[in-house]
């Protein structure tokens, strides 16, 4: 992973965390639009959406148009004003996930096993 900038840090640091992204990639592909094209930061799966993020400096409208042709997938513009009522999770996630990874091999297969168990019978109760 190549991160520039600071604020891409940050989101990717969202996407890491959020339970709801099932996958990401950084700098997927190129949209083209008005005789110029931009590197999407990142492409992001969201349930069965497809989402690609453009950082910007400055704030744009959220919604840029799509990348694929049938339109199954959003371009997106991501200011960072657009992250700031997220601060607190993501600063607390970039403490936690140093730890997640460096500690990852010591977890047993069973103990996954049981906190996915735990989780499920959490969610179903509720």
């Amino acid at each position: 992973m190549t991160l520039s900038h600071p604020f891409q840090v940050r989101l990717w640091t969202l996407l890491e965390s959020s339970s709801r992204v099932l996958s990401y990639c950084e700098r997927p592909a190129y949209w083209r639009h008005a005789d110029s094209r931009q590197l999407a930061d990142f492409w992001v799966k969201v349930g069965p959406r497809e989402i690609c993020w453009i950082v910007m400096a400055e704030p744009q409208p959220a919604r840029a148009g799509v990348l694929s042709g049938d339109g199954d997938i959003v371009v997106r513009y991501v200011h960072s004003q657009s992250l700031a009522s997220h601060g607190i999770w993501i600063d607390n996630w970039m403490r936690i996930l140093p730890y997640l990874c460096s500690n990852e091999r010591f977890v047993s297969p069973r103990v996954l096993a049981d906190v996915e168990r735990a989780n499920r019978t959490r969610l179903s109760a509720a």
